[in-house]
């Protein structure tokens, strides 16, 4: 009788094209790029061996290419260490302004209140109706996938914090 086979590990291979120009207009690079997704497949896949990498377009062009990979590289900062704020994000109020591992992050006016408001009611379940009442102006008709879509968008602007942010099925979000 011969030994089964061990199944072996599926992948999976991601390829983003990006417009160089307007990533650099963002403040975004390929190496961040390929950084901040990996970090995400490993969020969601805690178990999984996870490993970034960037596609060169051509191999005529290697060469430019790769000094390019590797100026980005050296361009980007090393990894701090966690900043002294225990949430290793701040927030400036009265400047308007967000860091986070010690980098300046742009966030939109909305995002920025709703972020405020979440670090104020810190380990607070907090429902998305109430989220609306507080960070949105009154009147305002919003509903609560609004809500959902900008918690999206600053999970992934705060990186690797942005899982600190936990979905309490219907019911809303509590920031640990």
């Amino acid at each position: 009788m011969s030994a089964v086979p061990e199944p072996s590990p599926l992948g999976v291979v991601v390829f983003v094209e990006v417009d160089e120009a307007l990533a650099g207009r963002s403040g975004a690079t390929v190496v961040e790029l390929a950084e901040l997704l990996r970090e995400f497949a490993q969020e969601l896949l805690p178990s999984a061996e996870t490993s970034a990498a960037i596609a060169l377009r051509s191999p005529s062009h290697a060469g430019a290419q790769l000094r390019a990979v590797k100026a980005a590289i050296a361009a980007s900062p090393e990894p701090e260490p966690e900043p002294d704020e225990p949430n290793g994000f701040a927030l400036d109020h009265a400047a308007r302004t967000a860091v986070v591992d010690g980098r300046p992050v742009s966030l939109t006016h909305r995002e920025f209140e709703l972020l405020a408001y979440l670090i104020e009611n810190r380990r607070r379940s907090i429902t998305r109706s109430e989220l609306i009442e507080e960070v949105w102006p009154l009147g305002t008709t919003t509903g609560t996938r609004t809500v959902d879509v900008h918690i999206r968008r600053l999970r992934v602007k705060l990186r690797r914090h942005g899982r600190r942010i936990h979905t309490l099925r219907g019911h809303g979000y509590r920031l640990d």
